[in-house]
This record gives structure tokens, C-alpha cells and sequence, in this order.
């Protein structure tokens, strides 16, 4: 496309990468790496592949400095904006534009296999998906080849997939409990919360009747359960006193003092 001229018209920001230089861990400018990440990308999906051409978009708009020295900082988190843009102008599916976008934001993951823990890995699994993380991995081996480097997957990598696969057995959010609140109810590990609405009718008899049951009915999910418990402990609920009128005083009569 770029050699026809309609590169310009499709996707402008990919240009603006051609003849940008990087730093010291790349031997080939902005363009021709993403365009090498994107060849050397070992998964056929159409998400992953728009993710390894776009990963470094936003380093143009990002860089720092000159040389072997310089800066791209937060370039994953722009290149994820600059992604949602591009390829929903482009028409693609709601669904290939978030994975894609997912994926340039997360790109640049630290591990190193002495530094980083398992909680660490735990919240990269649990910010990216468990689904997703062959498809990362897949854009961290296209954003290496593309770099130059020979090695597609060193130890740090493989250690990550292990990893990966260890803190994956572990529950990393509620939803994965085999255990249900439905289940510890139905074989009564729990007992009802009696002090709780105890406390709750200490509370509704400082107000009146009415005042109570309306916010049974407000607050609680099992009102029904709960306006029985009322009843049934509150059935001579007194009422509230009603004040008493005070009458005018008599104003005493002056005695004129002869």
C-alpha cells in the first residue's frame, strides 16, 4: 500500500513512523519494525495480527530525544488510543477493536524471572484475561523477531508461560470459586444473621410502623422473611405517645391595693 500511495489515505499514522530511528534495542526504524512484527507474528487471527502492526504506533508522537538514547514513554498506552481510533474508522467488528486495543495497551509487560512475583503475574492474567494470553504472547514473539533478534522465545518467556499456567489453577476473582453464597446457604454454614435484624428493630422502634416497614421493604431483600420477624417479635409494637396539650395558663388577676 505504501508503495502505491494509499497507505496515506488508509492508515496516516503508519507513516509516521518511516524514518524514525529508535534507541539501542533496535536496529530498524518505527516503520520497517512494525511491518517485521507484523510478518513474524506466529498467530493467523485477525486481532493479534492488527495488534503486532500497530503495538508502536504512537512512538513517533511519543519519542524523546535522538540516538541511542532516546525515549518512547508510555507509547502502549497512547498506541491502545491511537488503535481504538484507527480501526474503528476502519469499520471493524466492536469485538476485533477492543482485543486488538487490549492487546497494544499491554504489550510492554516487565518480567524478569528473579524480580517478579507471582502476585504480579497474577494481575497481569487478571487485567489482560487468561484467554488472552497466548494471543500477548504472540505479539511479544512478533515485537522481538521484529527487532532483530533471533531468539522468538528466550527463558524469560518460557518461565512466564509456567508461570502463567501455575497461577492459573488459583481462583483470581470470585467468579471462579466453585463455591456459590447459594450453596453455603442451602447446606447451612450460615446461620441467619439474627443479631443483625435485632439490631435493625431496635432501630425501626425509635420510628413509627409505617416509617419501619417501608424501609424493610427499601433495604432488605428478604423482606418478606423479615416483615414476619418484625411482626412476630413487635406484634404489641406501642405507639408513639402522643403529646400532651398544654393548656394556656390563667393570667392572675391584679388586686388594686386600696
Amino acid at each position: 500500500m505504501e508503495a502505491a500511495g494509499l497507505l496515506q489515505f488508509i492508515i496516516p499514522e503508519l507513516r509516521e513512523g518511516i524514518g524514525v530511528t529508535q534507541n539501542l534495542h533496535h536496529i530498524y526504524t518505527v516503520w520497517e519494525h512494525n511491518v517485521r512484527a507484523l510478518a513474524t507474528c506466529p498467530s493467523r487471527k485477525l486481532s493479534v495480527r492488527l495488534a503486532a502492526l500497530l503495538h508502536d504506533v504512537a512512538k513517533p508522537r511519543t519519542k524523546r530525544g535522538e540516538g541511542y538514547r532516546s525515549t518512547f514513554y508510555n507509547h502502549d498506552h497512547v498506541g491502545a488510543r491511537m488503535t481504538r481510533v484507527i480501526l474503528t474508522r476502519m469499520r471493524y467488528p466492536r469485538a476485533v477493536v477492543e482485543k486488538a486495543t487490549l492487546l497494544v495497551d499491554n504489550h510492554l509487560f516487565y518480567y524478569n524471572v528473579d524480580e517478579v512475583t507471582e502476585a504480579s503475574v497474577r494481575r497481569l492474567v487478571k487485567r489482560v484475561g487468561l484467554q488472552n494470553m497466548d494471543d500477548l504472547m504472540a505479539v511479544r514473539i512478533g515485537d522481538r523477531l521484529g527487532s532483530g533478534v533471533p531468539k522468538a522465545k528466550p527463558y524469560k518467556l518460557r518461565h512466564l508461560e509456567y508461570m502463567i499456567e501455575k497461577v492459573s489453577q488459583d481462583p483470581l476473582s470470585a467468579k471462579m470459586l466453585a463455591l456459590k453464597g447459594t450453596d453455603s446457604l442451602r447446606r447451612s454454614l450460615f446461620q441467619p444473621a439474627r443479631r443483625s435484624v435485632l439490631c435493625w428493630i431496635s432501630f425501626w422502634r425509635k420510628s413509627s410502623r409505617t416509617q419501619s416497614v417501608i424501609r424493610a421493604r427499601r433495604f432488605w431483600p428478604a423482606r418478606e422473611s423479615l416483615l414476619h420477624t418484625i411482626r412476630k417479635n413487635c406484634a404489641a409494637w406501642p405507639s408513639r405517645p402522643s403529646k400532651k396539650r398544654r393548656l394556656p395558663k390563667k393570667k392572675r388577676s391584679r388586686r388594686s391595693t386600696m
